[in-house]
């Protein structure tokens, strides 16, 4: 088996949201993840054909399992990805399990495996120091276009 996740610019790939980030592990605890640049203003993100493969292949010799399945697989169709005949959803297996807890894959690996959520608030934390110094980065004087800009690679 092969846990799989995706990070996403937003929950709609009709209105142009895209996956830029796709994790997994599988029951040995080898990971994997891959992230692709995202365009800062178009939100557009560019793809490498050989790192779509690479993932397609991983994918092709386990049996993914996701924590909603539907949005992961639509959103990775989407940069090329086929959507494997067989997968498993702990979704749909946390509903069926008790539906009157929370679904949030946060709360059900606390509940079910005592697993803590701490990590959560340090990612927090590191993305506001990011967000912070980004920031500044971007913000430049507009009466001289773009020179803020200049010497970044997206």
């Amino acid at each position: 088996m092969l846990a799989v996740d995706t990070e996403t610019t937003g929950p709609n790939p009709y209105k142009g949201d895209q996956v830029y980030a796709v994790s997994a592990c599988n029951s040995y605890g080898t990971y994997w993840y891959w992230q692709f640049k995202v365009d800062p203003f178009t939100r557009k993100v560019n793809y490498d054909p050989s790192t779509v493969e690479d993932i397609q292949l991983l994918l092709d010799s386990y049996i993914p399992v996701y924590h909603n399945a539907l949005f992961d697989l639509k959103m990775m169709s989407c940069m090329g990805i086929k959507i494997p005949s067989f997968y498993h959803d702990t979704l749909p297996a946390s509903h069926i399990y008790n539906s009157n807890i929370s679904h949030n894959l946060k709360d059900l690996a606390y509940l079910l495996l005592d697993i803590k959520d701490d990590d959560e608030t340090k990612f927090l934390d590191l993305m506001a120091k990011e967000r912070r110094i980004r920031k500044k980065e971007y913000c430049w004087n507009l009466t001289e276009p773009f020179k803020g800009a200049k010497g970044r690679n997206y």
